[in-house]
């Protein structure tokens, strides 16, 4: 499941946009990877970081194709962020001690407290601007 959420749907997007935005000499794609791509982030999901790894490789070398002919490729790779998802691992890795867990994963972040789904969602505005 991990590969067609993350590494498929993405290349199938791309399959499907790229030839237009080609065409039209413009365009931009944002992918969105994860830092669990990049390092271990202490739960035991290799899937999940493989697949944001491949993600980050296929959006790399898909820009250096795409930019002579206008169009942009970019992948932001958050950090760990408070989303519902915590709620569920909770669940899964802490008991559902849901604050206890989160005070945990906040220890884990250089500025003491996880990023909220609202800072990644609004911050890519200036990524789709030329």
């Amino acid at each position: 499941m991990s590969t067609d959420v993350n590494l498929k749907s993405v290349y199938l997007c791309c399959h499907h946009i790229l030839p237009l935005m080609e065409k039209q000499g413009s365009g931009t794609v944002v992918n969105v990877a994860s830092v669990a791509a990049l390092r271990y982030a202490g739960k035991p999901q290799v899937a999940y970081s493989a697949t944001k790894a491949a993600m980050i490789q296929f959006t790399k070398a898909t820009a250096a194709i795409y930019a002579p002919k206008g169009v942009r490729l970019n992948v932001i790779v958050p950090g760990l962020m408070n989303s519902p998802l915590v709620g569920m691992l909770a669940d899964k890795y802490a008991a559902s001690n849901l604050e206890g867990f989160k005070a945990e994963r906040d220890k884990a972040v250089p500025m003491g407290k996880m990023g909220q789904s609202f800072d990644v969602a609004m911050d890519p505005g200036h990524l789709w601007v030329l």
